[in-house]
C-alpha cells in the first residue's frame, strides 16, 4: 500500500497514512475527518543522484547506455 500525505483543513496539521486510496483518513492530531491529500514528491537518496545513475551503467560509447540515444548523447547532465 502507497504512503499518502495529508492536511487536515480544520488544524492545518500535516501527516502521512499508510492506505488505499479512497480510504476514509483522520487527522491524528484532532481526529477530524475533512483531510485534504497532498501532492507528493519523490525522494533521492543521493545529493548526487543524476551523476551517480549515470555512471552506474556507462555503454560503449562512454554514454550511460540509454536506449535510443545515439552518438554518445545522454539525458543527464554530468
Amino acid at each position: 500500500m502507497p504512503i499518502f500525505e495529508y492536511s487536515c483543513q480544520k488544524c492545518a496539521h500535516s501527516f502521512e497514512v499508510i492506505t488505499r486510496h479512497g480510504a476514509a483518513v483522520e487527522c491524528p492530531s484532532c481526529h477530524g475527518g475533512e483531510v485534504a491529500r497532498k501532492l507528493s514528491v519523490f525522494a533521492v537518496s543521493s545529493a548526487d543522484s543524476a551523476a551517480s545513475a549515470c555512471g552506474a551503467g556507462r555503454g560503449a560509447c562512454g554514454s550511460c547506455g540509454v536506449p535510443g540515444q545515439q552518438g554518445g548523447g545522454c539525458g543527464w547532465e554530468n
